[in-house]
């Protein structure tokens, strides 16, 4: 889910002529390696709860393989309730904020 937010984003916002995921059958300038290391919604409290999401992204430059950067991102959000539709919401807010960060991190390499 989260590799398929992303793809949209760099699509939408990213600027790039291209962007599909791996098995496309194409030879990219850069790939973008993506490990989700906590996607989850932890009770705090009656009736509350902290959303959380935290990526490891590598961009890999292909004509030479070499680290063009690696960078850590994270957000956390409170949510003043636990109901389903409050985490929903909430871990959509931190994982559109994060996505935008990386997409403008990928801008700035390429």
């Amino acid at each position: 889910m989260v590799q398929s937010l992303l793809v949209q984003s760099l699509l939408n916002r990213g600027g790039l002529e291209l962007v599909t995921r791996v098995g496309a059958g194409l030879t990219p300038d850069y790939t973008l390696m993506a490990e989700v290391q906590a996607f989850q919604a932890e009770l705090t409290g009656p009736d509350q709860a902290q959303v959380r999401i935290s990526m490891q992204m590598t961009l890999i430059r292909e004509s030479d393989r070499s680290v063009a950067g690696i960078r850590h991102f994270e957000n956390t959000a409170k949510v003043t309730s636990d109901s389903t539709a409050a985490l929903i919401e909430g871990l959509d807010g931190v994982t559109q904020l994060v996505l935008g960060r990386i997409v403008v991190w990928v801008q700035t390499l390429t």
